[in-house]
């Protein structure tokens, strides 16, 4: 048996249920890490998603959506 079987729908699951979140990248993230980071952003916003995305370093790249990402960021 695969061990990511019950894992995707779980995840699926998670993001249906789910009306918030948050992504955070690592300090000074990778080029990499911020396209992911901001693809998995634009997808679950689209979807009707409340996300924010944060990273504890300053990120400059021109990557799509990267003006989304704040250095802090307030919980409730």
């Amino acid at each position: 048996m695969n061990p990511t079987e019950n894992v995707i729908p779980q995840i699926i699951e998670y993001i249906q249920k789910g009306t918030a979140g948050i992504i955070v990248l690592p300090a000074n993230p990778t080029t990499d890490a911020v396209a992911s980071a901001t693809s998995l952003y634009l997808g679950l916003t689209k979807a009707g998603k409340n996300i924010t995305i944060a990273c504890s370093t300053p990120v400059n790249t021109e990557v799509t959506a990267s003006d989304k990402i704040q250095n802090t960021f307030i919980t409730k």
